[in-house]
């Protein structure tokens, strides 16, 4: 999927899965994630009650300063089949406002 200064891939490890972003662009890029594993539908139907109500674990990522062309990942103990939500911003982690939905990768 693509994001501000490059793209995110999911791919599904043995106890859960990996998120990867990788710098496409020629300057530094910061991304940050937020990872919520809930029941809230899956992307792009998503429902933030639902997903409250259901909130098992929240997480945050925060990738600063990724030099062009590298990549960094994380990995999660998310099941597949979960309705785990994944946002994104490039917003600085003091300013991060800007929360978008990327998807629901681990029931794609």
């Amino acid at each position: 999927m693509q994001v501000t200064g490059g793209t995110v891939t999911w791919c599904a490890l043995p106890d859960g899965g990996r998120l990867t972003f990788k710098n496409t662009g020629r300057a530094y890029a910061n991304l940050s994630l937020v990872i919520y594993e809930c029941d809230g539908g899956k992307a792009p139907n998503v429902d933030a009650a639902k997903c409250a109500k259901s909130l098992k674990s929240s997480s945050d990522i925060i990738w600063r300063q990724v030099k062009s062309k590298q990549s960094v990942d994380a990995d999660f103990d998310i099941p597949k089949g979960s309705n785990a939500q994944v946002w994104w911003t490039s917003d600085t982690s003091d300013k991060a406002s800007d929360l978008k939905l990327l998807g629901t990768p681990w029931n794609s």
